[in-house]
């Protein structure tokens, strides 16, 4: 997976100075709607980080950015990290058109699209609790519930009165309702959704409960699908044991261009028109699909641990200080 690292850095190997970053900030401040993109000035000086957000952050923006300067402090304890200045991003993405014309230098997130070059990716780790869950969500195969399951917000799009069945969560929600034996896929409440929308998508069942990770694990499928950005579940879904249902994307995240389908999870088309197919396979052919999720399950383990993830970003940022001028 370094070649990530390789990879995010390439379009700035000539280098940039804390100039640049200041004139890049300048810019993007200018670009409407930069209030909702969750841009942070970040210092790390001699073991000590601060931030200055170029707008107010929301309540989990504001989560995000001290989870990440946590991290630099503990990985910094561990193995000194260079002094760095960097802007990091705390909001689902960085991949407007607009905001990416006026970007200069590297911007760190969790998620991009996957041509963005403007964007470094990191790992999930907002989170000190991060890791404490993933050992505990495996369940012994033949014991799971033979049926898939998700659980999601309609987050994928304007949810609008016309076109709204047309959006990928939405179709599977509406597909689980035809095959209830194969599928459970249902909308937990959210404020992504007006009252009429909420109110109609209630009347016609696309709502349930919200099911923990832990107990999705007791599911042989479980299925991924992107929102707003990257499905900010499946990192976790591959610790489960379970077979992963991945609708196919052009989002990415720090791991993903080292997971294969069809050896680590099953993709399916983005509007999930085949997810009922590849399921009926997975039922009729047990031993592949266990093969499969023992595949995901072992990749997780071996490079998704929270060592792994401190690693990756600590080689992240000691190339990413060879370029700061």
């Amino acid at each position: 997976m370094l070649h990530g690292i390789e990879r995010d850095l390439l379009p700035f190997q000539r280098g940039f100075s804390q100039a640049d970053i200041f004139a890049c900030l300048e810019k993007l401040k200018r670009v409407q709607g930069i209030e909702l993109a969750g841009l942070i000035s970040i210092h790390f000086t001699k073991g000590k980080g601060s931030a200055a957000p170029l707008f107010a952050l929301n309540p989990e923006q504001l989560e995000r950015c001290n989870g990440f300067l946590s991290a630099l402090s503990q990985l910094d304890s561990i193995v000194p990290l260079p002094d760095l200045h960097c802007i990091l991003c705390v909001s689902s993405a960085f991949d407007r058109p607009l905001l990416l014309r006026e970007t200069s230098v590297p911007i760190l997130s969790v998620s991009k699209e996957r041509y963005n070059r403007k964007v470094v990716l990191i790992p999930r780790l907002w989170k000190e609790e991060r890791e404490i869950l993933f050992p505990h969500i495996s369940f012994n195969w033949n014991e799971k519930i033979e049926k898939a399951l998700w659980r999601g917000s309609p987050t994928d799009g304007p949810y609008g009165f016309f076109d709204w069945d047309c959006r990928p969560r939405a179709r599977l929600a509406l597909s689980a309702r035809h095959h209830n034996a194969l599928i459970d896929a249902a909308f937990i409440a959210s404020t992504a959704l007006n009252a009429y929308m909420t109110q109609w998508l209630k009347n016609l069942h696309l709502f349930s409960s919200f099911i923990p990770p832990e107990q999705q694990a007791t599911y042989k499928y479980l299925i991924s699908l992107d929102g707003k950005s990257s499905s900010s579940s499946f990192e976790w879904q591959l610790f489960s044991q379970s077979l992963i249902f991945k609708a196919t994307s052009s989002r990415i995240e720090w791991f993903y261009h080292a997971l294969l389908p069809g050896v680590h999870f099953i993709a399916f088309t983005p509007n999930g028109q085949d997810v009922i197919e590849k399921i009926l396979w997975a039922k009729t052919h047990d031993r592949e699909a266990r093969e499969i999720a023992e595949a995901g399950y072992f990749f997780a383990m071996h490079n998704l641990l929270d060592e792994d993830a401190f690693v990756y970003l600590h080689l992240l940022l000691h190339q990413y200080a060879k370029l700061l001028r």
